[in-house]
């Protein structure tokens, strides 16, 4: 992966439709889209095979199917969408001096995806619409909320998880040890646990782990 990124920044890699030619920048994306679902690794692997002998048309097939762009080139709004709403559920604005300790960090420290995630700090800097910080939630009183989180989620870090349920007065923390976005209903136990506790209201022990298949 690395290799075959520092070489798109050298040349752009052609073979997407109507003569596009994969960047680093889509080539990343195609990484990120696939690490959603493990279901997806293998085309990851194909594409990436692709690209290194010169044809990128996976890469953007992947990268395409992320940001819902479509073959004539229009997109959603799936971006500007996410980016409203993340910038008006917090009031937080990150100095330029935090990015730049982060950046020189996070490069070294994370080389695939440091330099993206730091610079993705500065996103919200800019944003001038009212913003509307979200509460903290407690939900004392409730029964028990089921929390689950995946050790491996390339998108909803397992730590946040943690602290939502730890955030809630009656949380309870389910934990799978999978890979991708989401756990339910990925594996048996994680469905069972789940069913169970819609159906019945049945909550998994303070510790429950689901193995990762």
């Amino acid at each position: 992966m690395t290799r075959i990124l520092a070489e798109a920044r050298r040349s752009p890699i052609p073979g997407g439709s109507g003569g596009r030619k994969a960047t680093a920048g889509p080539v990343l994306l195609a990484i990120v889209s696939a690490l959603y679902d493990r279901g997806d690794w293998a085309a990851l692997e194909s594409a990436l095979a692709d690209a290194d002998n010169g044809n990128s048309s996976g890469l953007f097939a992947l990268a395409d199917r992320y940001n819902q762009r479509d073959d004539k080139g229009h997109y959603t709004n799936l971006i500007d969408a996410n980016t409203a709403i993340n910038c008006a559920d917090s009031a937080e604005k990150v100095p330029d001096a935090t990015v730049q300790r982060a950046l020189t960090s996070w490069r070294k420290q994370y080389p695939l995806f440091g330099s993206s995630l730091a610079l993705g700090l500065l996103t919200c800097q800019q944003w001038r619409a009212p913003r509307e910080p979200l509460p903290t939630v407690r939900a004392a009183g409730a029964p028990p909320v089921l929390v689950i989180g995946t050790v491996n989620d390339p998108a909803t870090p397992y730590a946040s998880a943690k602290v939502l349920a730890r955030t809630l007065a009656s949380g309870r923390l389910l934990t799978w040890r999978g890979e991708g976005h989401t756990a339910y209903p990925k594996t048996t136990c994680v469905t069972a646990a789940v069913d169970a506790y819609l159906v019945s209201l049945k909550v998994p022990a303070a510790t429950a782990t689901c193995a990762a298949s």
